[in-house]
């Protein structure tokens, strides 16, 4: 993954100032859904590295769940704590932006973290470049496809930042080759189980499909699931990788 930082400190300042040596630092994080195996493997290097530092404390990481509503409220508890700095990993957009506005009222640093805020009062964004990653899948769906075909596309949540990109940049990707289609498209909320049911339901369709796009890997692998119990696993391809894959 590309990581771009940019920050921005509209009405936000930085953290409390060190009363002296041994002051201890607390950090609140709300993850947007630890289901998703990426996220949670953010949650366990958030954990180590932050051990290495004394003077950090983080507080227990506060899932969401894909409950945009539940988030707010991880949010605002952490600003009723009065944490010295906040780490959000927004589940959408729009919902996280008061709650930002709030932190930032209270003079507590954001970083926001993979996934944008409709906000910009916060210290700093760390992010992929989504477009780029959808557009390489829709340049190798394209080489994949050299005589055209039909796609069906998995989606992330469909107001999240990174699914948009990602959908965008696919598009885009394709324009090479005309006779590549993308013939359906689903919302399958970066989720496994989903991609699976998803794809099962387009089988069950029978519609024709050359190529299956997820815009994550849980995704694609519940679509290889799908498509591998059909016998049809050479559908199945993602931003990075194509099934099936030489074993070693």
């Amino acid at each position: 993954m590309l990581v771009a930082g940019c920050a921005s400190t509209t009405g936000s300042s930085g953290a409390p100032a060190s009363n002296g040596a041994g002051q201890q630092f607390v950090v609140g994080y709300s993850q947007s859904n630890n289901a998703e195996p990426y996220r949670a493997q953010l949650n366990l290097q958030l954990e180590h590295y932050i051990k290495q530092y004394p003077n950090l404390k983080l507080l227990p990481i506060a899932d969401a769940a894909q409950d945009s509503g539940r988030q707010v409220s991880q949010v605002q508890q952490f600003i009723q704590q009065k944490v010295n700095a906040l780490i959000i990993s927004p589940n959408e957009p729009a919902p996280l932006a008061a709650a930002v506005q709030q932190a930032c009222a209270a003079k507590i640093p954001v970083i926001v973290l993979d996934r944008s805020v409709n906000s910009d009062c916060y210290s700093a964004f760390i992010g992929g470049d989504n477009f780029a990653a959808g557009q390489k899948a829709g340049q190798l769906a394209a080489q994949l496809l050299p005589n055209g075909g039909n796609v069906v596309e998995l989606q992330g949540i469909l107001s999240d930042q990174p699914q948009i990109d990602r959908d965008r940049g696919f598009r885009d990707g394709i324009k090479s080759n005309p006779k590549v289609k993308i013939l359906a498209n689903r919302e399958a909320k970066w989720l496994k189980d989903n991609a699976t049911t998803i794809t099962n339901q387009w089988l069950a369709q029978g519609l024709k499909v050359d190529l299956v796009y997820g815009q994550n890997d849980p995704m694609a692998l519940g679509a290889y699931l799908a498509a591998a119990s059909a016998g049809k696993q050479k559908w199945c391809c993602r931003v990075a990788r194509c099934w099936p894959l030489p074993r070693r």
